[in-house]
C-alpha cells in the first residue's frame, strides 16, 4: 500500500514512494522505492513503539471521609504504573478547606495526610499530581469533612478573695454560677447540652481538702440525689470516686438545652470546699470546674476554669498576765503566744520607749518559742519606779502584727499602813456609787466613822463600806444632802505581827441636777 508518491524534484519524471510492508500495533515496517528513467531503488525500515500506560490509583473509600479539627487523619493508596520507571506523588488541598500532604511508605503506596482547616466542615477538595517518566497524572479527589461536637464554652461567676479558716472547719461557697455557651457549632453542641455534668476537682488534692454540696433555697441534698424545693421533684445527681473527698461530680438528667444550661448555673452555687487539716496554713488551694457533654451525643467535649481558695493564717494568740516583781529583782516576761504555724516562725520583738524603770532581755531574733520558754526577762532598775509597762509586738510574717503591753507592777515593802484614795471626792446625786478604797498594804479592814469637829456627824444610813470599796444608797440616804463629811478607819496585820491602823477623813460633795 503506498502512502506517499511523489515526483522527482528535479522535474525529470522519476517517482517515490513509502509504504508499509507489516505491523504488528508495536512497530510497523516501511519499504522506500525510488524509480527513474526506467531504474528502481527499494529499501526497508522498522519502527518499534514504546506504549506508557497513564498510572492508576487504588482509592479506598476511608480516603474520602474525615472528621472536623481533628489532628493525623490518613488513608493509604497505591499507584500503578506499567513499566514502573519511577514515580514522584504531590498533594494538595483547597486553601481554607483543608491541608494535604503525602508521603511515601513503600513503592507504589503512599499515606495522604488529611487536616481540616479550623471549625470547617462539608465538601473539600484536593488534588493528587503523580509524575512519572514521561510527565504528569493528575487526580482530583473531593473529601467528606464531618463536623464534630465542639466543646462548650465555661465561665465561671467565682467569688474573688475566698478565705477558709482549717480550725473552724466552715465550708465556703466557691461560685455564684457557671456561664454554659454552645461551641463554634451551634447546630450540634446544643444536642449536646441534654445531660451536661459539671466536675469539680482540687488540683493536687489530699484527704486534707473536701468537696462538697450544701443546699440553699431552692435545693436541698437527699443522699446522693439533689431535689428542688419549690416541687420535691429529683433534678440532678451527685457522686465522687472512692476515698477521693478533694473530687465532686454534677450530673444532669435528659433536658432541653437551654434548661439543663440554667439548671446547670443554679446548681454550681451549691459546691463548697473546706480544708480537714487544723494545722495547715499558707496553702493555696486551686479548684478546676469542667463542664462536659455526654459521649452518646457526639463527641464529649471539656473545658477547665480555676478559682483560687486561699486559707486563713489565723493571726497568734497572746495571753498576758501582770508581772509582779520585787525591787531589783530579775522575772520572766509572763507572755503565752500560741498559733497554729510552728512557733519558731512567728518573730517577737520590743518596742521602746518601754519599759522605764528595767531593762528587759530578749535573744536576738528572738521567737514566739522562746518568749514561751521564758527567755524573755525583766529586770527592775529604779528604785522611783514603782509601776512599769513592757511592750512586745509579735508578728507571723502573714497577718498583722499583734502589739502587746505587759504591765509590770513593783511590790513595794511598807513599815506602816497607808490610805491612798483621794480624801475629795465629788458624786452627782442618783448615780450609783462604787468608789475604790485603795491601802498599802493591800487587804486593810475598813470601817467608818465621824468626821470630827467642826464638821457635823455623817448621815446614819445611805453610806457603807465593804471590803476596799465605799457605796452610797440614794434611796436611804437623807433628801437635800449636800455634803457627806466621814472617816475611814484602817486596820492591817504588819509582817512582823503587830496591828497597823490609820485613818483619813473624806468630804463627799453631792452635785444635783444634769450634768453639763
Amino acid at each position: 500500500m503506498h502512502f506517499v508518491t511523489a515526483a522527482h524534484p528535479d522535474g525529470g519524471g522519476g517517482t517515490f514512494s513509502l509504504s508499509t510492508t507489516s505491523t504488528t500495533g508495536l512497530s510497523d515496517k516501511f519499504k522506500i522505492s525510488a524509480a527513474s528513467n526506467g531504474s528502481r531503488i527499494s529499501n526497508e525500515i522498522q519502527i518499534n513503539y514504546i506504549v506508557d500506560p497513564v498510572p492508576t490509583i487504588s482509592v479506598p473509600l476511608s480516603l474520602t471521609l474525615f472528621s472536623e479539627d481533628l489532628p493525623d487523619q490518613s488513608a493509604l493508596i497505591t499507584f500503578a504504573d506499567t513499566p514502573n520507571t519511577g514515580l514522584s506523588v504531590a498533594a494538595s488541598g483547597t486553601a481554607g478547606e483543608v491541608t494535604v500532604t503525602s508521603e511515601q511508605v513503600s513503592g507504589g503506596q503512599y499515606r495522604l495526610r488529611v487536616q481540616s482547616a479550623t471549625n470547617f466542615y462539608g465538601t473539600a477538595h484536593a488534588s493528587i499530581l503523580v509524575t512519572d517518566a514521561y510527565g504528569p497524572t493528575s487526580f482530583p479527589l473531593t473529601l467528606t469533612i464531618i463536623n464534630t461536637n465542639d466543646p462548650p464554652t465555661l465561665a465561671l461567676q467565682d467569688r474573688k478573695g475566698l478565705q477558709v479558716d482549717p480550725r473552724a472547719g466552715t465550708p465556703v461557697m466557691l461560685l455564684d454560677g457557671v456561664q454554659v455557651g454552645a461551641g463554634v457549632d451551634p447546630a450540634i453542641t446544643s444536642e449536646g447540652t441534654s445531660g451536661l455534668t459539671l466536675n469539680a476537682e482540687v488540683a493536687n488534692g489530699t484527704v486534707g481538702d473536701l468537696l462538697t454540696l450544701t443546699g440553699d433555697a431552692s435545693y436541698r441534698i437527699d443522699g446522693a440525689t439533689i431535689i428542688s424545693t419549690a416541687t420535691g421533684a429529683a433534678v440532678a445527681t451527685w457522686s465522687r470516686p472512692q476515698g477521693a473527698s478533694w473530687r465532686l461530680a454534677l450530673t444532669l438528667p435528659s433536658l432541653a438545652p437551654a434548661l439543663a444550661i440554667e439548671r446547670l448555673r443554679q446548681l454550681a452555687r451549691l459546691v463548697r470546699y473546706s480544708h480537714l487539716q487544723t494545722h495547715a496554713t499558707r496553702l493555696i488551694r486551686r479548684i478546676s470546674f469542667t463542664v462536659g457533654e455526654p459521649a452518646d451525643n457526639g463527641v464529649s467535649a471539656e473545658q477547665s476554669c480555676d478559682v483560687e481558695v486561699l486559707e486563713v493564717n489565723a493571726v497568734p494568740d497572746v495571753a498576758i498576765s501582770t508581772l509582779e516583781i520585787d525591787p531589783d529583782q530579775t522575772a520572766p516576761v509572763p507572755v503565752v503566744i500560741s498559733d497554729s504555724e510552728d512557733l519558731k516562725n512567728l518573730s517577737v520583738e520590743l518596742l521602746s520607749p518601754f519599759p522605764k524603770g528595767g531593762t528587759v532581755q530578749i535573744p536576738q531574733a528572738c521567737n514566739a518559742a522562746q518568749v514561751n520558754a521564758d527567755e524573755v526577762t525583766y529586770t527592775h532598775r529604779d528604785g522611783n519606779v514603782t509601776d512599769d509597762a513592757i511592750v512586745l509586738r509579735v508578728s507571723d510574717g502573714v497577718n498583722p502584727a499583734v502589739t502587746v503591753v505587759v504591765p509590770v507592777l513593783i511590790r513595794t515593802t511598807p513599815d506602816r499602813l497607808s490610805i491612798v484614795s483621794d480624801p475629795l471626792l465629788c458624786v452627782r446625786a442618783g448615780v450609783a456609787v462604787e468608789h475604790r478604797i485603795r491601802t498599802i498594804p493591800e487587804g486593810a479592814y475598813l470601817t467608818l466613822a465621824d468626821y470630827g469637829p467642826p464638821f457635823p456627824a455623817r448621815p446614819s444610813s445611805g453610806i457603807s463600806v465593804s471590803r476596799d470599796t465605799l457605796s452610797i444608797d440614794w434611796a436611804t440616804l437623807p433628801a437635800n444632802t449636800s455634803w457627806i463629811p466621814l472617816r475611814i478607819n484602817a486596820q492591817v496585820l504588819s509582817p512582823d505581827g503587830k496591828i497597823w491602823s490609820t485613818s483619813q477623813p473624806m468630804l463627799l460633795r453631792v452635785k444635783r441636777g444634769v450634768a453639763n
